[in-house]
């Protein structure tokens, strides 16, 4: 049986969402990074990736960055403006 963790996500801004929530739990294989949630659960290109601004338990974090149980993940598009 595949090792699993829980994360909360908090998705903010205009981003697509797949899951309808602004905030949500999900179950993820044990050492799945940031990318490889934002490809399968988002249809995220890595371009669109590249894009994004990741925050992990309140930290600025890289898409490679691996997921731990109880993380916090937090995802939105920069915008700027003046």
């Amino acid at each position: 049986m595949l090792a699993t963790m829980t994360i909360s996500v908090e998705v903010l801004g205009p981003l697509k969402n797949p899951f309808g929530r602004r905030m949500f739990m999900t179950e993820l294989p044990d050492a799945t990074t940031a990318r490889g949630f934002l490809c399968h659960a988002f249809g995220l290109s890595e371009q669109e990736i590249a894009h994004l601004v990741i925050q992990i338990n309140g930290a600025d974090a890289h898409a490679e960055t691996v997921l731990h149980d109880g993380d916090a993940l937090r995802l939105f598009l920069p915008v700027g403006g003046g």
